[in-house]
């Protein structure tokens, strides 16, 4: 999925999927996005699971990695070098 953004922008979740699902984030645009560890502001089914613990990063020209883990029920992200 290609994300383009004017300015720094959160995203809180993505919508859950079948477990094992595969999607690649993949920042086209000149400013950060932040993929927000656990928050809240999404359902728990939609959150991410960074696996830094924290907020991830993605940085112009920079890819995520998202797998849907259905026995958690959340998405496990991680940047791809």
């Amino acid at each position: 999925i290609r994300l383009s953004s004017d300015a720094s922008h959160n995203i809180t979740g993505f919508a859950s999927a079948d477990s094992g699902t595969i999607v690649i984030f993949m920042n086209v645009g000149a400013q950060n996005i932040v993929l927000q560890h656990l928050n809240a502001g999404s359902t728990a089914g939609n959150q991410f699971q960074c696996s830094t613990g924290a907020d991830l990063t993605l940085a112009a020209n920079k890819l995520a990695l998202l797998v849907y883990d259905g026995t958690s029920a959340k998405w496990r992200v991680t940047l791809l070098p």
